[in-house]
């Protein structure tokens, strides 16, 4: 059991490493930042799901004792939980079931399918998201800007910051957050779209107020690029004719947020029936 424990608590500091790399500034903490998982998963494979419990648990409480509840509660929601139930099912086994001539199924035991830890991980993903999406906004542009003040307060730069930031390796701490903000969304479809295949539809609402230029550039990237089947929605009119006359920027921005609910839905529950 000290083992097992050890082991956890080692898989736990490097996972909180990992996660914690974002705070550098360089161009590998987004790929290091997404293997925060691993070292929990590992342990939880390779010795026992109680390794991978306490790994969880040291990584957020090293993370929440540095940097505060928010890097706590976020490590355990987006790394710590999801690695150790997902290593805990795949090590779930039973007696195989014998054959009706009283062989067996060709195993001793039988493991957890992979099409449920498939569908367990999609599912883990899709909470998480549901539940920061309300934390940065329900619309396009409130998103974008909860992301940058987001990523701008884990990178410890606050918007208007000189560009002589001491963040290593990065010249101007705003164009590198507005990277970021940029870009994650796309990675995200993108490592989803190499899990999935083509069970991944993208839904892109067109509100007519990106910047010129940018929804080709969305659709081109998404369709031509990263090849993944995406459902491009051109809803400028309805946005235009709802936002007239309006002035209030909280106004607006419940417009837009409840607008491109309502599109978004009706969209999904077509793509829906069509899959059934």
């Amino acid at each position: 059991m000290m083992q097992v424990g050890l082991i956890g608590i080692g898989a736990g500091a490097a996972a909180a490493l990992l996660f914690a790399s974002v705070i550098s500034g360089s161009w590998l903490s987004i790929l290091l930042f997404y293997l925060a998982p691993l070292p929990i998963m590992i342990a939880g494979i390779g010795w026992s799901h109680w390794a991978a419990l306490a790994g969880a648990l040291t990584g957020a409480l090293a993370l929440g004792l540095v940097f505060g509840l928010v890097f706590f509660f976020a490590f355990l929601a987006g790394a710590g939980i999801p690695a150790w139930w997902l290593s805990y099912l795949t090590m779930l086994a039973r007696p195989a079931v014998a054959r009706a001539n009283g062989a067996m199924s060709g195993a001793a035991l039988e493991w957890y399918p992979p099409g449920r830890l498939v569908v367990w991980a999609a599912v883990l993903a899709a909470l998480v998201v549901v539940a920061a999406i309300p934390n940065f906004g329900i619309d396009v542009e409130g998103f974008r800007a909860g992301l940058h003040e987001a990523l701008a307060r884990m990178l410890r730069a606050q918007p208007g910051l000189a560009t002589d930031s001491s963040l290593p390796g990065v010249d101007n701490v705003e164009r590198f957050v507005d990277f970021l903000v940029a870009v994650i969304p796309a990675v995200a479809a993108a490592l989803v779209h190499k899990a999935v295949g083509s069970q991944l539809t993208c839904v892109f609402v067109d509100t007519g107020l990106m910047r010129a230029g940018e929804a080709d550039q969305v659709e081109d990237t998404f369709r031509r690029q990263f090849k993944v089947d995406l459902v491009h929605v051109k809803a400028a009119d309805r946005y235009f004719a709802a936002l007239a006359g309006v002035t209030d920027p909280e106004r607006k921005r419940k417009i837009i947020g409840e607008l491109f609910i309502r599109i978004a839905g009706v969209i999904c529950r077509s793509l829906l029936i069509f899959w059934r």
